[in-house]
């Protein structure tokens, strides 16, 4: 396996700069040291990325997400700034931040004993702080919202502090001005991620409500593909809502002035000739109305590729989002019929937006998916 170390705006005089005191300064890069002992990881689940590769932006260029593992140490308090810097970097309680988190390969008191230099006052006695460079040894982590922000947050689990944890997400990203990870979906106490799921081969009918897996990574060894055809977004994940998995999609991270985006999410080969009932079905789930075209279509296909793919588009049942930011219930597509198809073909679920960000695209889930009546 390949593994590449990314290490971008590290100079001398980089190593040499002084804290930024402006939170909300676009970027705050903090001198770099090297760890003691050295140790890498791959990013696999059981050599995971350490807090420190993670830090100085490094990639595993053969898989899209990591696991990275190190001891949560504090937060980002988005109070003061949404920049990682000395006075924004909180490492004490109370902490109300719950959005994200700092790791670390040091704990909480090595932390404090290698880098918080304190003396006693002459005058009141007190000890005051003379220098503290916590923040140069941490990474930043994004908690986007549902389970892994639910347990892991400092402001909901105290006690969460000075635990070492696995987590499973991107990184070599930028994330409060430095390079942290990114979209946590999945995680593990301790110094290793979840070993991965292996799914059994689709031979026949099936049903699927992403329930075995809380990653895409398993779905996409099993032979479900998402191909990006336009815009640049890596498209199609799954999301946990109240112990329920789906998959979703949006151009939420694209730009208004961006676009067209388009993605797909295609199920392995389907050999209609095993099917007894050639139907599908499927529910979806809609949220954020938007002014431009952003929408969800399926199609049979004659191969995986969407760009050279025959192409029949199937008059589906597909949630509408609500006004406002509210999702809608889930909606039933109604069951499909096949029977005009034969031979090898492939379900493509098409997303499209013309436009990207906050308010100009909406978003789609779906769930429930059922070729060949596998579940009445």
């Amino acid at each position: 396996m390949k593994f590449t170390a990314i290490i971008r705006n590290i100079s001398l005089a980089a190593i040499m700069a002084t804290a930024l005191t402006a939170c909300d300064d676009f970027k705050a890069e903090p001198p770099i040291i090297l760890p003691e002992g050295g140790a890498v990881g791959s990013g696999l689940w059981n050599d995971p990325l350490t807090a420190y590769q993670v830090q100085i932006g490094s990639v595993n260029e053969e898989m899209e997400e990591i696991w990275a593992t190190g001891y949560i140490v504090g937060v980002v308090n988005t109070e003061i700034g949404n920049t990682l810097n000395q006075r924004c970097a909180q490492f004490e309680p109370a902490f109300n931040e719950d959005k994200n988190m700092l790791i670390s390969i040091y704990t909480p008191t090595e932390l404090k004993e290698k880098f918080m230099v304190t003396e006693i006052d002459e005058e009141s006695g007190e000890e005051v702080v003379v220098s503290d460079t916590r923040w140069e040894h941490v990474a930043t982590v994004q908690l986007p919202s549902g389970n892994c922000r639910n347990d892991l947050n400092l402001a909901s689990n105290p006690g969460n502090l000075g635990r070492q944890v696995t987590i499973h997400g991107t990184v070599g990203v930028k994330y409060c001005g430095c390079y942290g990870v990114k979209g946590v979906n999945d995680y593990e106490w301790g110094a290793v991620g979840k070993e991965p799921v292996v799914l059994p081969a689709i031979t026949g009918p099936f049903f699927v409500d992403w329930d075995q897996a809380a990653t895409i990574e398993p779905w996409l060894n099993q032979g479900w593909k998402k191909v990006a055809v336009k815009g640049g977004l890596s498209g199609w994940y799954i999301k946990t809502f109240s112990g329920n998995n789906y998959v979703t999609t949006s151009a939420y991270l694209g730009s208004a002035t961006g676009g067209p985006y388009e993605n797909w999410l295609i199920t392995p080969a389907i050999d209609l000739d095993a099917l007894t009932d050639k139907t599908l079905s499927f529910i979806t789930q809609a949220a954020y109305s938007c002014p431009d075209p952003s929408y969800l279509e399926v199609y049979v296909m004659s191969t995986d590729n969407p760009t050279k793919a025959e192409l029949n588009k199937l008059e589906a049942t597909i949630a509408t989002p609500p006004e406002g930011s509210a999702y809608s219930q889930w909606i039933n597509s109604g069951t499909l019929d096949l029977s005009g198809f034969s031979g090898t073909i492939y379900i493509g679920w098409k997303y499209y937006s013309a436009h990207g960000g906050s308010g100009f695209s909406t978003t789609f889930c779906i769930d429930d998916i059922n070729v060949g009546n596998a579940q009445p």
